[in-house]
């Protein structure tokens, strides 16, 4: 049997056909999301005829309000801001990573001060993003570094100062910010910056 989780931004009326054809009372058109399906759009219409499937064991996780700030106490995302992250990133948010989010880690943006959590990046949901291990661990341990300018929009910068934007619409150079404080610029290595960042 296959299993589908799917995020409804719409009611059970609509879902059950009660709201009438548009999907609510109002008229407005209403959609889900599906995950296995890289977060595809259905329609209401879509929606009815999967959950009505005999060899489909439907899972209707209830609407993320994407405006909505979560926060928690400790280093630990709840299951709703986990569940956040990844409908609001769909992948790692590495430039040009496209790795399931579900299979990732939330990292903590601004770290998280494990001696000191008053003073550290908290664990909320403008402070956490979707990264795969791997570049978690680049983060963590290489010198990229990021920010959140806003819902799911996130500026890289390099080790050698080269940025670059992820958003929904994808990934893009966007610059130079500088090399990193310290950091020896070879001739040979930053004259033209590398459109698909390197994972090393």
């Amino acid at each position: 049997m296959t299993q589908i989780v799917i995020y409804a931004h719409l009611s059970a009326d609509a879902i059950t056909g009660l709201a009438g054809p548009t999907g609510d009372a109002t008229g407005e058109a209403l959609c889900a999301r599906v995950e296995q399906a890289g977060q595809r759009l259905l329609s209401v219409e879509q929606v009815r005829a999967w959950c009505g499937r005999p060899d489909a064991r439907v899972m209707i996780k209830p609407v993320i309000d994407l405006r909505e700030r979560l926060e928690t106490k400790g280093y630990t995302p709840t299951a709703a801001m986990r569940d956040y992250g990844i409908v609001r990133d769909g992948t790692c948010v590495f430039p040009w990573c496209g790795r399931n989010a579900r299979l990732g880690d939330l990292d903590h943006i601004v770290p998280y001060d494990h001696d000191h959590p008053d003073r550290g990046g908290p664990t909320s949901t403008d402070n956490l993003a979707a990264l795969c291990r791997r570049h978690h661990r680049l983060k963590t341990k290489g010198r990229w570094r990021y920010r959140m300018t806003e819902p799911g929009v996130f500026d890289w910068t390099s080790p050698l100062g080269w940025t670059y934007r992820r958003d929904h619409t994808g990934s893009r150079f966007t610059g130079r910010a500088g090399p990193e404080p310290g950091h020896v610029l070879r001739d040979d290595r930053c004259s033209d910056p590398d459109l698909h960042p390197p994972d090393e």
